[in-house]
């Protein structure tokens, strides 16, 4: 049996041992690190690349660690308790965090992008900081004195490779833009577009990204060469084609999409800086035609004047947000326009109920709506009352409402309004004379209103300051002006027995007119139209001295009630088109243009195969299967479409296919409801598949990645 003597010294030999063994993996790692450096990787495994991405977590321990030990140190030579074994302890933690930082950071780098001083500055001096944190612990007790230098040394090592990190993370100037004062933007009519107003929204929001630093996919927004010469992935500018400018196309993509620029978690580009980057693209993306070439009365200007206006001065506090999601969850559309203004926007469009109640809970912010749209809803008076509290409101949309000149007396006071849209209303001469004497106006719309053109062209000459829109041709003359389309409301295009649509046209004098496929047209005398039976309703507007209105087409679908018991959908829907799942499929509500209006299923790369049960076996003779493309936004339409069947779920027979075939180039965006019918079947068991298109094709600017497929609606007849 050992003495306790022996013990002691067997402890102590064998943490000799383990120090040994530690310290020469840590000299390992660096030497590794070293030779990493010197003998440099072209290419990375996706594991080694998964590892560099730990570099901007592991980074912080080193620091936290190294700096805590000397504080240790410095408690231990001043005697403060025993803080010395404390700081030995740190000190070799911060050692291997060290050098395993300065590893996972050069990983980080092979596929990374960077370039340029920052990032070699960066580099070397995390080698050295790593080296010094060896060369520390080898000394700390042989060399004593030499300890408290040494710290000082490592501290502003940290400091150093810190700083020229943050440079490559956040731009150059990351410490020191606190101190500067904000670059008032303004246009020099001198210098060319490029540099006026181009370059500084790149610089603002892309070039931390795209610089000789950080050459994120080989592309630098610095200059007008690296755009010229585009990144890895090919030319990002194709003059007058917004579409093949990947330059433009990848912001517009939607958030979730790998190819959005800036990706997710960066400052987003402003609408009005995606507008004048688009702008710049679509007229040539020249680099040297000057500001004071462009056509002053090009729609630009407007924007030109806005962007680059004085900021104002704001002496409104910002809403509650816990009180905007009230407004929101009680049936009022409210939302922030800009993060770091207090102005508010509402939507209370297309709402034949509107009361004035409604507007009454818009009190609490009436200090903050500065845009208000009440288009195509029930106006009256009292509405508009409510509306003259809104005393920082500058843009009011009241088009394609009832609203006449005893309705539009009670905003005469509202003097910060600049905006206010009268198209399609009863307004006459008196009640447009009066808005345009509002001290604020600057744009005001009367197209399809009882003003003459004699009225409009004498109430554009009394008040030349305000842009009146009235209809009016080059040559001031009002006749045979086009009448616009009416609108429809209807509750889906799809129904059981009976279905009422409502027609909406407020142009006094004014005749409707509507026909149900080959029919004759018949007057429309009520507004509201009955369908009983599928068909393409198809209405249009008439009026003496009008060109007819475009007729206004939809189709609506008599179909039994889908009787469904379950379903079962292969592939999942991704991003942010889930909607309700897959009983949006059967849920007969059709959805918009807008994809992102909640009522559509997207499908990035997948088919959609679904397999529905019905609750009994009924007669089927056709299947209707809604789908929408909108190729601009990575939308493709199906290739293909298939309907299977029978009375068991294992043995189901192919029934109707139909072939959509694949689009050559850009089209419009569609919304297609695609009818598969066949011979009358007794089914229980039916599977929907729709084809996706697959990769987009070379002609498309996201060439090589998934397309989506959008589904909203499927029912049976």
């Amino acid at each position: 049996m050992q003495d306790g003597s022996s013990w002691t010294k067997s402890l102590s030999g064998s943490m000799s041992i383990s120090k040994k063994i530690f310290a020469r993996l840590l000299w390992t790692l660096n030497a590794i690190l070293v030779l990493l450096f010197l003998l440099p990787i072209a290419e990375l495994a996706a594991i080694f690349q998964f590892l560099g991405r730990l570099h901007p977590l592991v980074l912080h321990f080193p620091i936290a660690l190294l700096v805590i030990a000397l504080l240790f140190e410095i408690l231990a030579k001043k005697g403060q308790g025993d803080f010395s074994k404390g700081a030995h302890l740190l000190l070799w933690l911060g050692a291997y965090t060290a050098v395993i930082s300065a590893i996972a950071g050069y990983l980080l780098s092979v596929n990374g992008g960077y370039a340029g001083d920052s990032f070699v500055f960066h580099k070397w001096f995390g080698l050295a900081t790593s080296l010094i944190v060896v060369l520390l612990i080898d000394l700390r007790e042989r060399l004593k004195n030499a300890v408290l230098p040494l710290y000082s040394v490592l501290v502003v090592l940290l400091v150093i490779t810190g700083h020229y990190g943050a440079s490559l993370t956040h731009g150059e100037d990351f410490l020191t833009e606190v101190f500067e004062t904000p670059e008032t933007l303004f246009l020099n009519a001198q210098e060319p577009v490029f540099t006026q107003v181009v370059q500084p929204v790149l610089d603002a929001k892309c070039t931390s990204c795209h610089n000789p630093n950080k050459l994120k996919g080989g592309l630098l927004l610095d200059t007008s060469e690296g755009m010229l010469k585009g990144g890895e992935s090919g030319s990002i500018l194709t003059p007058g084609d917004l579409k093949n400018s990947k330059l433009i196309s990848h912001l517009l993509l939607p958030m979730e999409e790998k190819l959005h620029m800036p990706p997710k978690g960066k400052t987003q580009l402003s609408n009005e800086e995606v507008k004048l980057l688009s702008w710049w693209v679509e007229t040539g993306a020249s680099f040297t035609s000057l500001v004071n070439e462009v056509d002053q009365n090009d729609p630009i200007q407007a924007v030109f004047a806005s962007y680059f206006a004085p900021e104002e001065e704001i002496d409104i506090d910002f809403a509650d947000p816990e009180l905007l999601t009230f407004l929101n969850e009680s049936g009022l559309n409210v939302k922030q326009i800009e993060a770091d203004k207090p102005y508010i926007e509402v939507y209370l469009g297309q709402k034949k109920g509107l009361e004035a109640s409604q507007l009454k809970k818009l009190r609490k912010i009436s200090e903050q709506i500065y845009t208000l749209d009440l288009g195509g809803s029930h106006i009256d008076k009292s509405i508009l009352k409510e509306v003259a509290r809104y005393e920082n409101l500058h843009r009011l949309y009241l088009d394609n409402t009832e609203t006449d000149d005893g309705m539009v007396s009670a905003i005469r006071k509202l003097k910060q309004l600049e905006y206010l849209n009268l198209y399609s209303t009863n307004i006459t001469n008196k009640g447009a004379s009066q808005m345009a004497r509002l001290s604020g106006l600057n744009q005001l719309y009367l197209w399809q209103t009882d003003l003459s053109s004699q009225e409009l062209t004498a109430l554009q000459t009394s008040y030349p300051d305000i842009k009146i829109d009235g209809g009016l041709a080059e040559d001031s003359e009002f006749t045979k002006a086009e009448l616009a389309a009416p609108k429809l409301e209807y509750a889906s295009t799809f129904f059981n027995e009976e279905i009422f649509v409502d027609v909406s046209y407020n142009l006094s004098e004014t005749s409707l007119f509507y026909h149900v496929g080959n029919e004759e047209p018949q007057p429309l005398e009520n507004g509201h139209i009955k369908l009983t039976q599928s068909g393409k309703l198809s209405v249009f507007a008439k009026k003496e001295g009008w060109e007819d209105s475009p007729v206004t087409e939809q189709v609506f679908i008599k179909v039994v009630d889908n009787g469904i018991k379950q379903t079962v959908l292969k592939h999942g829907p991704k991003g942010g088109y889930k909607a309700k799942g897959v009983t949006t499929l059967f849920d007969l509500r059709k959805g918009s243009e807008n994809f992102r209006d909640g009522e559509w299923l997207g499908f990035g790369g997948d088919d959609l195969i679904v397999d529905v049960e019905l609750r009994q076996s009924r007669e089927i003779s056709a299947v209707f299967i809604s789908t929408l493309d909108d190729i601009g936004s990575w939308i493709f339409p199906p290739t293909s479409l298939e309907i299977w069947g029978g009375s068991e779920a294992g043995k189901l027979t192919k029934l109707q296919t139909l072939d959509l075939g694949r689009p050559e180039g850009p089209e419009p965006k569609h919304m297609i409801i695609h009818e598969l019918a066949f011979d009358t079947q007794n089914l229980r068991h039916i599977q929907i598949r729709a084809k996706n298109y697959g990769n987009l094709p070379e002609w498309h600017p996201g060439k090589d990645t998934p397309a989506w497929m959008f589904i909203d609606e499927i029912a049976f007849n």
